[in-house]
């Protein structure tokens, strides 16, 4: 199974815990332009930090990721 990150999830998420950039990053413990750049599609990211990005958002990593085996088939 191949994942991808879904950045419009995390942004979604992101604005409806009333979070900005640098306060989810602090939240994971990344930069908060990593943040951006994973939303915005322009970079994707390791199973290691989309844990630690889902862990801040209080969902499971499922909630941010897209399984793009299911979406080719």
């Amino acid at each position: 199974m191949a994942l991808a990150t879904n950045g419009n999830s995390i942004r979604n998420l992101r604005y409806e815990r009333g979070l900005t950039y640098r306060e989810l990053a602090a939240k994971a413990g990344v930069n908060y332009s990593t943040i951006h750049r994973i939303e915005h599609g322009k970079r994707g990211a390791s199973v290691a930090v989309l844990k630690r990005i889902a862990d801040a958002l209080g969902v499971p990593v499922s909630d941010i990721t897209i399984d793009v085996d299911a979406e080719v088939a």
